[in-house]
């Protein structure tokens, strides 16, 4: 008998512990999307569970510009410090010879992480997380 495989929204979804839970009890899953703001819990889960390494940092050929890169991750408040109500400054990294905007950039991408949850408008239907989410909505 084949299962099908259920449609996931892990919601704070640090370094993926809801789906290794499912994975444990064999519960054939999909991944639609993440929601995380902590950027080494990102790095953290792309590399467990979307198989990123420092080769596919080094090699991946569609990044775009690193300003680009920077906006983007500024936008969705990845490595927000809540204690300091203060964004990570991505654009520190936009004349570097580092690959950290590279990395967290792809890390982000290849972990469909949508960063800050409270940014969100809408999130796409998944048979787990969903509700989780619009509990979080206010009431208009």
């Amino acid at each position: 008998m084949k299962t099908e495989k259920i449609t996931v929204n892990e919601l704070f979804s640090g370094i993926g512990a809801q789906v290794s839970a499912l994975e444990r009890f064999e519960i054939p899953c999909e991944i639609k999307h993440t929601s995380d703001i902590d950027h080494n819990a990102v790095l953290a889960y792309a590399s467990i569970h979307c198989g990123l390494t420092e080769d596919l940092i080094n090699t991946y050929a569609e990044y775009p510009t690193r300003e680009e890169m920077a906006r983007q991750l500024t936008e969705i408040n990845l490595g927000y410090d809540f204690q300091k109500n203060k964004p990570y400054n991505w654009y520190r990294f936009v004349n570097s010879k580092s690959k950290e905007l590279e990395k967290y950039w792809l890390a982000n991408k290849l972990s469909r992480n949508l960063g800050d949850i409270s940014k969100l408008e809408h999130l796409d239907y998944a048979d787990f997380g969903h509700i989780h989410f619009l509990a979080l909505l206010p009431i208009h």
